[in-house]
């Protein structure tokens, strides 16, 4: 006589289910807040790179001078202009780009005068080789020498630079570990 299998898995079977599901949850899970952790940075880098293109198609299109400098935003992120002075290479609150209307050369944000805001997230890092970068009427960098910003994300040890030309072309760098 034919024995008839049973249906369903036993306690053994369930177990090393179990086991098989946590060991790869316990692979996925870092892999999966690594790539979420890099997206934000590309987000983020991408916000700036608009920006800056925005600050040198504003320059030819004007013909004249444009802004760009680290954003000093209230708590509830409403903008109070640049960066003072002493904090100027740090540009993690984001970076506001503007044409100073008013007063010829003052070279100064007052208030209208905004062209385009990037506003960055925490926990990220952001520090720029300049204070502040100036687009000439023909979409150059003055001084004619190129800049850069670093993102870092220190919680998961991701960067990301974005370089800008002496003629003020934009270039993303691609995302990568431990940035010094």
């Amino acid at each position: 006589m034919a024995r008839r299998g049973q249906g369903g898995w036993n306690l053994l079977e369930w177990l090393v289910a179990l086991a098989i599901a946590g060991m790869t949850l316990s692979l996925g899970v870092p892999a999966l807040s690594r790539l979420l952790h890099a997206q934000q940075l590309r987000q983020q880098t991408q916000a700036l790179y608009q920006t800056v293109r925005l600050a040198r198609e504003e320059a030819l299109r004007r013909q004249q001078p444009v802004y760009l400098c680290p954003a000093n935003l209230k708590i509830n992120l409403q903008l109070q202009g640049c960066q003072p002075a002493a904090r100027a290479g740090n540009w993690s609150e984001g970076a506001l780009a503007y044409a100073d209307i008013g007063a010829a050369g003052k070279a100064a944000y007052d208030s209208g005068e905004r062209l385009g805001l990037a506003i960055f997230r925490q926990p990220l890092a952001v520090s720029g080789s300049r204070p502040q970068l100036v687009f000439t009427a023909d979409g150059r960098l003055l001084p004619a020498a190129p800049a850069h910003f670093l993102f870092r994300h220190p919680p998961s040890g991701l960067c990301q630079e974005l370089r800008v030309g002496a003629g003020g072309r934009p270039w993303l760098e691609a995302v990568r570990d431990g940035c010094a």
